[in-house]
C-alpha cells in the first residue's frame, strides 16, 4: 500500500482506506508506476524491454478489425452459485492498478460482453443473420443501405457502368450518378480506378460494377435468395466498410466491453484512485442491469450502453488452523 504509485509512504501488507467511503491509497502491483502513457517497456521475469501486451494473458488493443477472431476469444463462463443466485466465474485475473490518470482502456483489465441483438420489423432481415448498421439504420444487406442511400437511382441507373465503352463514359457516369459519401466505398474506389486514364482509352467495364466491387474488394455478395456472405477473396469485410462509416454485425453478434471497477468516486467525469483496477484475491461479481443500446460489431473501448452493478467482495482471511505435530 501507498499513498501514490511512486511508492509515497509505503506499507506492506497495509489496509485500503478508509474502511468505506472514497478510497485514498493504492496497492501496488510491480508495474503500477511504470504504466504510463509514454511507456511500453517493462522488466519481466529478469527479461528487459518487454510490451505492455506481456503484462496480459490477453492483451486488449486495436490490432484486430476481424470479427471472427474476437469471437474465439469470448467464451462462456463456469456456472457457480451462492444458492440464490447463478453466476458466470470466467476465470483469474492478476493484480492490476495504475495512477488515476492511467486507468482506462491503456492498462485497466475489462470484460467484454458477446451478445446477439435481434432487430424488429427490420424489411428483407432473417433473425440471427448478418446485418449492417449506418449512422442510426440498420439494413439486411448492403443492398438494402444502397437502395435507401440513393432511391430509385441504385437500382435503376447503377447498371449502366457496365456498358460504359471508355473511360471517359465511366467518368461520366460516376459525375452523373454517384455521391462522394457513399455508405460502401464505390464512389471512392471507382475514382481511384478512373484517375490517370484517358477519356479515349477501353474501360472493363464488366470489372467496375458495384456488384463486383463488392465481391472483390470488400468480400461481399448477396445470393438470389437474399442470403450474405462476407469475408471472400481474402478480404475482411468489416474491415473493408470500416472507414466510410459502415458497422457489420455478423451473425447478429454484438460486444459490449466494460473496464473492471474496484472504487467508485462518485465522479463520472473524472477518474479516482484505484477506481479502475484489480486487487488480488479479490472477487468481482458483475451483474448487468440494462442494454439500452446496440453495441460494436468488435470490442472496442467506447461505451455502448451497458448498466452494470459491480460487488467487490475483499480478500477474507481464514481463521488460523493449529496442525497437530
Amino acid at each position: 500500500m501507498a499513498n501514490d504509485v511512486d511508492g509515497t509512504g509505503l506499507s506492506y501488507l497495509g489496509d485500503e482506506t478508509p474502511d468505506a467511503g472514497v478510497q485514498t491509497n493504492y496497492v501496488l502491483d510491480p508495474w503500477t508506476a511504470q504504466k504510463t502513457a509514454g511507456n511500453n517497456s517493462f522488466t519481466i521475469g529478469g527479461a528487459t524491454a518487454q510490451p505492455a501486451s506481456a503484462l496480459y494473458g490477453v492483451w486488449f488493443d486495436v490490432r484486430s478489425d476481424d470479427p471472427n477472431q474476437w469471437a474465439s476469444y469470448v467464451k462462456a463462463g463456469t456456472s457457480v452459485s451462492d444458492g440464490s443466485e447463478t453466476w458466470q466465474r470466467i476465470g483469474y485475473t492478476l493484480e492490476n492498478t495504475t495512477a488515476a490518470a492511467e486507468a482506462g482502456s491503456r492498462y485497466s483489465t475489462g470484460v467484454v460482453f458477446k451478445a446477439k441483438f435481434h432487430p424488429q420489423g427490420l424489411p428483407n432481415y432473417t433473425d440471427g443473420a448478418t446485418f449492417f448498421s449506418y449512422g442510426t439504420n440498420l439494413y439486411a444487406s448492403m443492398e438494402d443501405m444502397m437502395q435507401h442511400f440513393y432511391g430509385s437511382v441504385f437500382a435503376s441507373d447503377f447498371s449502366k457502368v457496365a456498358s460504359c465503352q471508355t473511360w471517359g463514359a465511366v467518368k461520366a457516369f460516376i459525375a452523373s450518378t454517384l455521391l462522394p459519401n457513399d455508405p460502401s466505398g464505390y464512389y471512392t474506389w471507382l475514382n481511384t480506378q478512373a484517375e490517370g486514364k484517358a477519356d479515349d482509352d477501353v474501360a472493363d467495364a464488366q470489372s467496375l460494377t458495384w456488384s463486383r466491387y463488392m465481391l472483390t474488394e470488400c468480400g461481399y455478395s448477396k445470393s438470389a435468395d437474399g442470403a450474405v456472405t462476407l469475408d471472400q477473396n481474402g478480404k475482411v469485410t468489416r474491415r473493408a466498410l470500416r472507414p466510410t462509416g459502415v458497422r457489420t454485425y455478423e451473425d447478429a453478434t454484438c460486444y459490449y466491453t466494460w473496464w473492471v471497477r474496484h472504487s467508485n468516486d462518485g465522479q463520472d467525469d473524472t477518474n479516482g484512485i484505484m477506481e479502475y483496477a484489480i486487487v488480488r484475491n479479490n472477487i468481482y461479481k458483475l451483474k448487468v442491469n440494462s442494454i439500452y443500446s446496440l453495441g460494436s460489431d468488435i470490442p472496442t473501448d467506447e461505451d455502448h450502453g451497458l448498466v452494470i452493478e459491480v460487488y467487490v467482495n475483499d480478500w477474507q482471511l481464514l481463521d488460523p488452523e493449529i496442525l497437530p505435530m
